[in-house]
């Protein structure tokens, strides 16, 4: 066995150490298993990253004044037979008015969300209780892909065919109210934005066929973004709020050339129409210095205050820069059905 080999069994001996006396200190014994254990670290490890990341989402779009976990153990044991306590509450303002919500943060893999009739409705009664919305917030990561895409949803959207409460991601996106609830919305960039280097090569011609032998070159960089006409963005107009939208424009397309003036250019534009979600958004962000998103720590950038520039500030570089094709059109979406509580209070007094 390596040294190295050694020095890692007696780190992992060492931290088993630790959460062995951290067990024995909460009452936890040895008649948990290790497979047990080991089955319920990893259901935790599925679902408090996922909850991690929806407050990191919520606190980042700015409509959200409070959100807290809720203690979810229950006494007395006799309680968990009808009620189950969702994973948050919520306070969001809309159009100056605080709106309370419950939360359950729910990842899935697969394009189905489906309770049983027992579990939901343990759900409702909580919420029943405390006569507050009961709303699902669904990461939905498609197979094969590390693409995912957030909903919230109020419960009513859920529909019971038979036994079971069911809502498809087709059914969550249009029923979904993070824009009205928590301020989300969507950019399209236009096609032609893109970034572009020049690279002005030091020497002669034969230095530049030397070169392009090799594969190495040395010179100086130029770099510039161009709007959807094909036209340098001026400097005038290259805020840090602006910025932070370019640095989402994926390179959908590259060309390079060698040109007779010694000049190599690589540009990175956008081919056609990029449709961009805020929540899109903050994961380019967060992703921009070559960070894995697997290694994102969510609970470390809210409590260390590392979010990045805020969608309230992007919507403002937008708003000035529509004329400049750029974002063609900013997009707030409406859902099919809006819940009573985020009506106008007039209609909900004529409705009641």
């Amino acid at each position: 066995m390596s040294d190295n080999n050694t020095l890692n069994e007696q780190v992992g001996d060492s931290r088993l150490r630790m959460m062995y006396e951290a067990c024995e200190k909460v009452g936890i014994t040895t008649s948990l298993t290790m497979e047990k254990a080991i089955e319920r670290f990893k259901a935790l490890e599925r679902g408090l990253p996922a909850e991690d990341e929806f407050v990191t989402l919520i606190n980042w779009l700015g409509k959200c004044e409070l959100i807290h976990k809720l203690d979810q153990e229950q006494t007395p044991l006799s309680s968990r037979d009808q009620y189950q306590v969702p994973d948050f509450f919520a306070v969001f303002n809309v159009n100056e008015r605080k709106i309370p919500v419950l939360i359950e943060v729910k990842s899935t893999k697969n394009t189905n969300l489906k309770w049983s009739e027992k579990y939901f409705e343990k759900f409702k009664r909580y919420a029943n209780l405390l006569n507050l919305p009961l709303l699902i917030a669904w990461k939905c990561t498609f197979n094969e892909s590390d693409f995912a895409y957030w909903t919230l949803f109020d419960s009513s959207a859920f529909e019971k065919p038979y036994k079971s409460y069911k809502i498809s991601l087709q059914i969550a996106s249009r029923e979904n109210l993070l824009g009205q609830l928590a301020g989300e919305f969507a950019l399209a960039i236009e096609a032609g934005v893109g970034l572009h280097l020049n690279l002005k090569l030091i020497g002669d011609i034969n230095d530049w066929q030397a070169m392009k032998k090799t594969g190495e070159y040395y010179g100086q960089v130029n770099a510039f973004w161009t709007n959807g006409n094909g036209n340098e963005i001026p400097e005038s107009l290259m805020t840090p709020q602006l910025l932070a939208i370019l640095k989402c424009v994926p390179p959908l397309s590259e060309s390079s050339q060698n040109d007779t003036d010694g000049v190599l250019r690589h540009s990175f534009t956008l081919t056609e129409r990029k449709f961009l979600l805020t929540q899109h958004m903050l994961l380019i962000l967060l992703t921009e210095n070559f960070t894995p998103p697997e290694s994102i720590r969510w609970r470390n950038i809210v409590k260390k205050d590392m979010l990045p520039i805020s969608p309230n500030a992007i919507h403002a570089a937008v708003e000035s820069s529509l004329d400049k094709n750029i974002v063609n059109f900013v997009y707030h979406q409406v859902p099919v059905s809006t819940p009573t509580y985020l009506q106008p209070l007039e209609t909900q007094q004529n409705t009641s």
